[in-house]
């Protein structure tokens, strides 16, 4: 496998500082798919704002701030944070042959 892209790393380590942000609240395995993609729901709505806020500045003739920009990639790595935390339940779900909380929840239905 090649090495990750430039632009990979960069936002892996964004995502990390948002994982490390978040440590006090403990991990993610116990936590089941519908309750995780609920999560990446709500964040998306807040990345959401967060570009429109931006949209209208801009389109008002405003600057944007550095502020105003980590906080656009801050939730964009939220959103990426909650989909991988699905995909490494279900990783250790293959690997170690024992359940965990995704495999037990039905997601919602769309």
């Amino acid at each position: 496998m090649a090495d990750p892209r430039q632009e990979l790393r960069w936002f892996a380590r964004r995502m990390e500082d948002e994982l490390r942000a978040n440590d006090h609240k403990g991990g993610w395995h116990s936590c089941g798919d519908g309750y995780l993609l609920r999560r990446i729901a709500d964040e998306r709505a807040e990345l959401g704002r967060a570009l429109r806020k931006l949209a209208r500045k801009v389109a008002r003739g405003g600057t944007v701030t550095q502020k105003e920009i980590q906080s656009v990639v801050a939730e964009a790595a939220d959103v990426a944070n909650f989909a991988m935390m699905i995909a490494d339940n279900w990783k250790y779900f293959v690997d170690n042959h024992e359940p965990v909380a995704s495999a037990l929840e039905e997601p919602p239905r769309e």
